[in-house]
């Protein structure tokens, strides 16, 4: 999970969803300045390795934390290494 965590892209989405509930690809992708593609494909695999959940509201799908505790041991590495 941490490796798929790893990248710098990944890491803000994670952060970003850890400040709200629920985001959809495209609030994300705006909220970040990433083109949606690039924003569908980290989702992806956020979601494939069990970091991210999604719940289907009609054709809407929100993105958020399975863990929410992750954004605790993120800020725990990046104490260690600054």
């Amino acid at each position: 999970m941490l490796k798929v965590i790893a990248h710098p892209k990944r890491i803000q989405i994670v952060e970003l969803l850890g400040r709200t509930n629920k985001l959809t690809v495209t609030e994300i992708y705006e909220a970040l300045k990433m083109q949606q593609a690039v924003t569908s494909y980290h989702l992806t695999c956020l979601k494939n390795t069990g970091v991210l959940k999604v719940d289907k509201e009609g054709t809407t799908r929100k993105y958020y934390l399975a863990h929410p505790n992750l954004i605790n041991i993120l800020s725990c590495i990046d104490e260690c290494l600054n």
